[in-house]
């Protein structure tokens, strides 16, 4: 399984900090929001990011060798999609199967097989996320959310 850790709705409430840097690079006691999660995600075969354009030259130096908003970090694994806000301090409640957790109407952790994501548009998160709430079921698990 594919980890992405994207941005997408609830940055304007972490303005100023978010200007220069990716929502998960924030930090948080010792290590950041995007290393936490990657923790939290337990075993993945790769991490991948999901950043404004701005961004994404600064987030591809920071994290050499990872994809940065290539359509391809779509293609070809099973998907897990969480959002750069969410505070990841033990395991992440990823479903079982297809499924959806979503934040005050916002998607926040999307667990997608590859077959699914291949019917989804790749070259805008916003439209991927949209697509994915259509089309999974919504599962009721908490997150918690820097915000």
């Amino acid at each position: 399984m594919r980890l992405i850790i994207f941005e997408h709705e609830g940055l304007e409430y972490l303005y100023p900090l978010t200007y220069l840097r990716a929502s998960f690079e924030l930090r948080c006691g010792h290590s950041s929001l995007g290393e936490k999660i990657c923790r939290a995600a337990g075993a993945v075969s790769e991490t991948a990011y999901s950043v404004r354009q701005v961004l994404a030259p600064t987030v591809k130096q920071r994290f050499t060798g990872s994809k940065v908003n290539d359509p391809a970090m779509f293609d070809s694994d099973d998907l897990l999609l969480v959002d750069g806000r969410v505070l990841a301090p033990g395991k992440l409640p990823i479903p079982d199967s297809e499924g959806i957790i979503m934040h005050e109407g916002a998607p926040v952790l999307v667990k997608i097989s590859a077959s699914t994501a291949a019917r989804f548009p790749r070259n805008d998160i916003g439209a991927f996320l949209n697509s994915a709430v259509q089309a999974l079921p919504s599962v009721e698990k908490a997150l918690t959310l820097i915000e």
